[in-house]
Formats: structure tokens, C-alpha cells, sequence
């Protein structure tokens, strides 16, 4: 008996080792694939001048798509897009065959593109006992409206919420305690302590995607929405708005990532889903200095003594501004326009059981001779998709789990693309993972090593940091990754994850830094770390092999 214990013992020690052993063999297959001529080659072309900037609806856009698409039918992946109908020769015609149905590579969609009309109106009403005052300002000289989805016009009250900012993990929400449902809500730019590098509330607050304002205020729009606000002006003490406004200096629009004459058009408009119903209107109001000290003025707020207080208590301080009323009109012109997803799929042993691999292949355009390629931001996220796909048909091995690639669209108008995917994939709760690939080939400034990746995981799964850790030491890949919980069901963030993570599906993304090339026209390939690209490529992949045969 005891014999025969060992042997069965020895039997299943055995095949588990060989079964590690065939597995590393097929991720060893799978790693062959990745290449840099691979990367660098496909990359060159998706981030040239030739895609134009990639805008979401533009020529360019289309292009880009019908590259992936191609690349896609080069690697042998299946399409996953709409329905459409293919036409019979007239060989086939007369053989009696029909027009049928097949499956594309595309997922086409209607999307609202909408501008600044030229009827704008904002007034502050003033009730002091039975006397009542208004003050009109004008339009582009004291203030203006990003672009809502339809004209609104409305009067309501407005409410101070100190930076418009929550972080449930360190228990600070400036809208606690305070109703701005139907209002207009007052915020400041930053986050506590944002002032203050040495103040605890920096240390606490502080992280990469607060370090961008963009992706920070995004967060802010969405969590005003979540409270029923209907308007938000997010005011910059260090700043005037009437700085953007000028008429007559010939180089006005002097910036960082943009000189010229003329405003940027893709800045004029903004684009949504239209749906069956209106989405819950968020009015963005931009205002002068001027402006906002006649909101404020008989009130007791000080924005610097608010900032003061933030960092050093970390307490909020949000509050209604009395006897004060602000009424608007916005006026809104609009178009449809189609754009597009790319989905290509693998399919494994269950058809039921999906993991989505992402990355946004639109860009910002081109505008006056500017050509905004995002080569990072994010043709290498793309690239990484597609290369991943590559990867995991090369192995030759059905992998258990389906697999979906996707180049979304429309990330930079308000992650377009991804929300429609997710809110058209029917049931929804095939889908296990998303893994989310944005901006992977740049360094941060303080990643002296060229080898930092900040990989945000939904909290709770701690599988994923651990076959990520795994897959580094057993493959020795040079990467110091940075690990980011994010509360499952948040629908705040700046990439392709985040409608993922709102429907409370598992994900992790990828994010290798923030270049102070980003959303400029020096993004272009000259100027990657294509070592870290391929570096984070190969983990991509091992992490989803791993996810895909679990």
C-alpha cells in the first residue's frame, strides 16, 4: 500500500511538472513572436503622417482602421464585428448563390459631434430681501460653455465644493454633506495638499493620474454628474480664463503643444453617443477672474484659506453660496457623424468565457501643418494589442478562454469606443477580464531606470499582481511595476478601462508614464522606448496566457 501511495505520488508530481514545463514551452512560442522589427514596424506606419493624427470620424480614422483591420487578417485573427453582407460574383449569381451574411472586423457607430453656437447667455441673480439684481456678462469676454449635447437653458443655484474631489480609500469626499442636485457646482483645481509637496495631504492624494489635470478633471465632471449637478466651473487661482480669449493677437494660441493663429478645431467640438435618451447633462462654464470674485464676494469663501485648511486637516468645506441664483442658455450646433471599433477574436474551448484586450487607436488629428501622431499615446498600445494577438496564435494551442482584441475609438472624445462596446456586448457577464493598454512605450520623468510600468488592477484581485510577478521572475523581464488598486465599480478614470471597471468587470491596465510629450506633435515614433515597449509586450502577453488557461 505504502508503494503504491508513492507511486501515485511520484505520477502526479510528475505531471505536474511536465505540464509546467509544456506550458513554458508554448509561452517560449509565443515570445518568439514578439519582435522589434515586428513592433517597430507596425508602429512606424500607425503613428505616421499618413493616418493624420487619427481623429476619431476622419479620414485619417478610417485609414488607421483599415491597417488594423489588415494586420488582424495577416495574424490569422478571426473577425468579432458587425454583421455585414457580401455580394456574389456573377460566377456565384448564376451558381444561385445569394447575398450573405458574414461577420466583419468593424463595430460601426453614430456618434453626435457638437459645437458653440452663437446665442450664449450667463447672468447672476442677486436676491437681497425684496431686491433683486442681475449682472449679464458677455460671451468670450467673461465667460463660456463647453459644448452640451443639445442647446439647454436653465436658472439655478450654485453650491462651493472645495475641489470637487473624492477618494473613498483615504475618506475624503467634498460632496459630502451637501446637495447639488439640479445646481451648479464651484470647484478648484488640484486635489489637497497639491500646493504643499511637504503636507501629508500630498503624500496621501498625490498620484500619476492626479498629476494630470486632464484626466483629473474628467474625474471631477463624473463625480459632479453622480451627485445630479448640472453645470460645474472649475476655477484656477493662478490662471484666467480671459487668457484664451483674445481676438487680436495674431499667435494667441501659444502653447505647449499647439502655435497658431487659429484655435485648434478639434478643441471647437465635442462628440457622444446619442442612444435612446439623453445622457444626464454636465454644462462645463469657464469663467473670468472677475467673474468668479462676483460669485464669491458676499459670501465667506477664500479659495487660499480653503487650500490652507485642505492640506493641513484634510476636511472639505463645501457649502451653497447665499442670495445668489445663475441663469444660462447654451446655444449647440450638431451633426452625425460614423466611427468605428476594430474587433478581432480568438476563440477558445469556451465561447462563454471572454477576456477583451484593449487600446485606443484615435488620436488628435491634424490641424494648421500640425500633424498629432501619438505614436504613445496610443499607437503603441494598439501595437501592443495586435502583437499580443499575434503571440497567442503563434503558439499553435486553442487557449481555453475566448479572446477579443479591440482598437477603440473616440478615447479621447470621453472613452467613446470602449463605452459603446460595453454597453452593446449582450449578456455582459461573459466577459472575465479586460486588459487595457494605454501609452505603454514613455517614460515617466522620475523613471530613471527606463523600466517603471504602473499597472492598475481592480481591488480584490490579487491574482493579477501575483501571475504579473511570476511571469517577471520566471521570464526575467526588467520591469519595476507600480501597483494601482482601483475600487471596483468606479466610472471616473482617463483610459479604455474604466467602462470595464464601472460593470464591475476585473481588469488591469497598463500605463508606462507620462511624457512631457503628451497630447503634443512631438509624440512620433523618434521618440519611444521600444526596449520597454517590447518588454511590456512580452508580460502582456504571458499575463493573458496565463488568464486564458486558468
Amino acid at each position: 500500500m505504502k508503494k503504491t501511495i508513492i507511486f501515485l505520488l511520484t505520477i502526479f508530481l510528475t505531471s505536474i511538472s511536465l505540464n509546467g514545463l509544456t506550458q513554458n514551452s508554448v509561452k517560449e512560442k509565443g515570445l518568439e513572436a514578439i519582435t522589434m522589427n515586428g513592433i517597430k514596424g507596425s508602429l512606424e506606419f500607425l503613428a505616421s503622417d499618413w493616418t493624420e493624427g487619427r481623429e476619431t470620424g476622419e479620414r485619417g480614422s478610417f485609414m488607421a482602421a483599415d491597417y488594423i483591420q489588415s494586420m488582424f487578417k495577416v495574424y490569422g485573427i478571426q473577425p468579432a464585428g458587425d454583421i455585414t453582407y457580401a455580394r456574389p460574383t456573377a460566377e456565384q449569381r448564376a451558381a444561385g448563390i445569394d447575398i450573405q451574411q458574414v461577420k466583419g472586423y468593424f463595430q460601426d457607430f453614430s456618434l453626435v459631434k457638437s459645437k458653440s453656437g452663437t446665442n450664449q447667455v450667463f447672468e447672476l441673480k442677486r436676491v437681497n430681501g425684496t431686491t433683486n439684481s442681475v449682472q449679464s456678462f458677455e460671451y468670450l469676454t467673461d465667460f463660456s460653455f463647453s459644448t452640451p449635447e443639445v442647446s439647454q437653458s436653465f436658472e439655478t443655484e450654485i453650491v462651493f465644493v472645495g475641489y470637487g474631489y473624492k477618494d473613498k480609500a483615504n475618506a475624503y469626499d467634498d460632496y459630502k454633506n451637501v446637495d447639488v442636485k439640479g445646481k451648479i457646482v464651484l470647484i478648484i483645481t488640484g486635489y489637497p495638499g497639491h500646493r504643499d509637496k511637504n503636507s501629508d495631504a500630498f503624500k496621501k492624494f498625490s498620484n500619476d493620474e492626479n498629476r494630470v489635470s486632464y484626466y483629473l478633471s474628467r474625474s471631477k465632471q463624473n463625480w459632479a454628474i453622480e451627485h445630479g449637478a448640472v453645470g460645474i466651473i472649475e476655477c484656477n487661482i493662478e490662471y484666467n480664463a480671459q487668457d484664451n480669449w483674445y481676438t487680436n493677437y495674431p499667435l494667441r494660441f501659444d502653447s505647449r503643444g499647439y502655435e497658431g493663429d487659429v484655435p485648434m478645431t478639434t478643441r471647437e467640438y465635442s462628440m457622444r453617443i446619442p442612444g435612446d435618451k439623453l445622457d444626464p447633462q454636465l454644462l462645463r462654464i469657464s469663467l473670468s477672474n472677475r467673474t468668479i470674485n462676483e460669485i464669491v464676494k458676499d459670501s465667506k469663501i477664500d479659495f487660499s484659506s480653503f487650500e490652507k485648511i485642505a492640506a493641513e486637516k484634510m476636511k472639505s468645506a463645501s457649502m451653497i453660496i447665499p442670495n445668489l441664483r445663475i441663469n444660462v442658455y447654451a446655444d449647440v450646433e450638431s451633426e452625425i457623424i460614423k466611427a468605428r471599433n476594430i474587433l478581432g477574436m480568438i476563440e477558445g474551448e469556451n465561447l462563454n468565457d471572454i477576456i477583451v484586450i484593449g487600446g485606443h487607436y484615435d488620436h488628435m488629428g491634424m490641424h494648421k501643418g500640425f500633424i498629432f501622431n501619438g505614436a504613445d499615446d496610443d499607437a503603441s498600445g494598439v501595437i501592443g494589442m495586435l502583437t499580443i494577438a499575434k503571440a497567442i496564435k503563434a503558439t499553435g494551442v486553442k487557449p481555453k478562454k475566448t479572446i477579443i482584441f479591440a482598437a477603440w475609438t473616440g478615447e479621447e472624445k470621453g472613452l467613446l469606443g470602449s463605452k459603446y462596446f460595453v454597453q452593446s456586448f449582450k449578456p455582459l457577464d461573459r466577459i472575465t477580464y479586460n486588459l487595457n493598454m494605454d501609452m505603454i512605450s514613455r517614460n515617466n520623468p522620475t523613471d530613471s531606470k527606463g523600466n517603471q510600468l504602473t499597472m492598475k488592477v481592480t481591488k480584490g484581485n490579487d491574482f493579477f499582481e501575483e501571475i504579473t510577478k511570476n511571469n517577471i521572475k520566471d521570464f526575467n523581464l526588467d520591469m519595476d511595476v507600480i501597483y494601482n488598486p482601483i475600487d471596483a465599480g468606479t466610472s471616473s478614470g482617463g483610459s479604455d478601462y474604466v467602462p470595464f471597471c464601472a460593470e464591475y468587470i476585473p481588469f488591469f491596465s497598463f500605463n508606462a508614464g507620462f511624457d512631457p510629450n503628451y497630447h503634443h506633435y512631438d509624440d512620433e515614433t523618434s521618440t519611444l522606448n521600444w526596449e520597454k515597449m517590447l518588454t511590456i509586450v512580452k508580460l502582456g502577453f504571458l499575463d493573458i496566457w496565463d488568464l486564458a488557461n486558468n
